[in-house]
């Protein structure tokens, strides 16, 4: 497990002058690495780089014997085989955790080069330290995720590859979060592909992402100054059918992402797919309001600060951003200072259905026509709604009824000869 190298985590083990290895006393825990370290006397002096530290690198033991350190550090895969256990007991200075503080984690996400070694060194160590009684579970994470690889096209391969130095494909973060931001790149890594399969990175993809932003940023800006309200404060049945459309877009969109990103679907891409349905049908109501009332700023208000919510686990900047601008002007105290600290909302079955539905109209048999039909309304309605059509009535023309067949909320079927 060790490692000749100057980073890691050192060995706690001491080597005496007779060669007898003594771990170092429980006082001077944990050892800390030398920050005073000049690698270039090291390399010309030979040895260690340690081991040229030699007031870190030579000890007193309690009993008076003089040792020396071992300057081997443990390989990386140690810590992050059970730093997850660490987490929920960070401040203990007494043990590695306190036995009753500690779980097995909900959700493990790792990258495909993850899914063998540090899967099985973490279920080693958690049944391990499960024998010794440090622990009362079995396995490590409950629910596993393993994201597909970013690849991108090499021009010194000439192919589709991982993304690497040696490679010559990998995409300069800084430059790129300069001009377009880290939203950008985190939706479009989000949105390319399912998050189980690999995803090929295009400039031309993340600019696409970009100009996303840019339409829910303008958005904001046209209507920020009406905000008003954080909550649904009106009654939906008697909104205006344009708020109602608005209000009930929302809603759907609310309730298709949350399906989406249930831990058994995984769904970010899909999810990223309907807000951007969703900002489509706000930039729609946009040109169809002729002059925002009482009634369109309180539903448009209630719409613009919700979304927000939705938006922030997939664009957490700009969301936080656009929050902070409401927020100042809200000054509401139901309201959280940062949008990452709000609940996520929950969607409302009766916003979302309809009191309409499609009515089929058929003749003998076959469609004539697809209307929609309020629920409310009787067979006799319905029947006088069919025969309304103006397609149906070109239909019978010299044509006698014989019948007329009515499945409530689903069909009209006439039968003329």
């Amino acid at each position: 497990i060790s490692r000749n190298r100057y980073w890691g985590c050192p060995i706690h083990l001491c080597e005496t002058e007779e060669g007898e290895l003594v771990p170092v006393p429980e006082e001077n825990l944990p050892v800390a690495l030398p920050l005073d370290i000049d690698f270039a006397k090291a390399k010309s002096m030979g040895g260690s780089v340690l081991e040229n530290n030699p007031d870190w690198f030579n000890v007193t033991l309690p009993d008076g014997r003089k040792a020396k350190r071992i300057t081997d550090t443990m390989d990386t895969f140690i810590c992050s085989s059970w730093y997850f256990l660490r987490y929920p007991d960070a401040l203990n200075t007494q043990e590695a955790f306190a036995k009753d503080k500690v779980f097995a984690v909900d959700q493990y996400v790792g990258g495909v080069e993850h899914a063998i070694l540090h899967l099985l060194y973490s279920r080693f160590f958690t049944k391990a330290l499960r024998d010794i009684g440090m622990l009362d579970f079995d396995e490590p994470f409950k629910r596993l995720l393993s994201q597909g690889m970013v690849v991108k096209y090499s021009e010194k391969e000439g192919k589709i590859t991982k993304m690497s130095k040696s490679k010559g494909n990998v995409v300069g973060t800084n430059e790129f979060f300069d001009k377009y931001g880290a939203d950008a790149a985190r939706l479009f890594i989000l949105f390319a592909a399912p998050c189980e399969a690999e995803v090929e990175w295009v400039d031309e993809g993340a600019q696409g992402q970009f100009r996303f932003i840019n339409r829910i940023w303008r958005l904001y800006q046209n209507y920020k100054d009406i905000i008003t309200i954080s909550k649904d404060d009106f009654e939906f049945a008697a909104l205006q059918e344009h708020n109602k459309i608005i209000v009930r877009s929302f809603h759907k969109t609310l309730k298709a992402i949350t399906e989406d990103l249930d831990p058994e679907r995984n769904g970010f891409n899909t999810a990223i797919a309907r807000m951007s349905e969703f900002i489509n049908d706000m930039y729609r109501y946009m040109n169809d309001i002729q002059e925002l009332d009482q009634e369109s700023s309180t539903a448009l208000s209630y719409v613009l600060i919700e979304f927000l919510k939705v938006l922030a686990p997939f664009a957490p900047h700009i969301a936080d951003e656009l929050w902070h601008q409401m927020v100042i002007k809200l000054s509401q105290p139901d309201l959280s200072k940062s949008v990452h600290r709000e609940s996520w909302p929950v969607y409302k079955a009766e916003y979302i259905e309809l009191n309409t539905f499609p009515l089929v109209i058929q003749l003998k048999g076959k469609k004539v026509d697809v209307i929609d039909a309020s629920k409310d309304l009787s067979k006799d309605d319905l029947e006088k709604l069919a025969l309304a059509n103006e397609k149906m009535q070109k239909r019978l023309e010299g044509l006698q009824i014989k019948k007329v067949i009515v499945v409530p909320q689903k069909l009209v079927n006439i039968v003329a000869l």
